[in-house]
């Protein structure tokens, strides 16, 4: 399969999500078009994203885990219960957000869904003097694991047509 063209998008949080990421220090958001046969389902697209990244955002995590393991931050990237990416905080029908409060930062991950479209924003929070240390140096890979990730990412529709999540509203 052919890599998806990832683009820049302008970071716009719905009135919805606004509610979980006021206020944020820095944001950045990408899209992609959907292809024939992709879901249509947020919670779906947040787990191919965050949960299955490229090989090399693994090695990547694995040295930064190393690196802070001694400040105590979470050193696990997949922060849910199920292995399936950072925790789902809220969903809607085409809107989710996940994230994870640490010593240092906040971060949220919204993936939404428009028309041919998904988009997956990040916003992030600085919590302390280390949090702005750490984003200093991340804030440079940061954008290049989001678009491997999307770029790579394949997220097939339900067999049934439904997809299997349910909806906050």
């Amino acid at each position: 399969m052919a890599k998806r063209q990832v683009m820049a998008w302008d970071v716009r949080p719905s009135d919805w999500a606004v509610g979980f990421v006021q206020p944020y220090d820095a944001a950045d958001c990408w899209q992609t078009r959907l292809l024939a046969g992709d879901s249509h389902d947020p919670i779906a697209w947040t787990e191919a994203v965050t949960a299955r990244p490229p090989k090399w955002v693994d090695a990547l995590m694995t040295l930064r885990n190393g690196i802070v393991r001694p400040f105590g931050l979470i050193t696990n990237s997949k922060s849910s219960p199920d292995d399936r990416g950072f925790p789902v905080l809220g969903r809607r029908e085409r809107e989710a957000i996940s994230g994870v409060s640490d010593s240092h930062l906040d971060f949220w991950v919204v993936t939404s869904i428009d028309d041919d479209m998904v988009r997956v924003a990040t916003y992030v929070r600085l919590k302390n003097t280390f949090g702005k240390l750490y984003w200093s140096v991340v804030q440079f890979f940061h954008p290049l694991v989001v678009k491997a990730a999307m770029a790579r990412a394949v997220v097939p529709s339900a067999q049934d047509g439904l997809d299997h999540h349910e909806y906050d509203e």
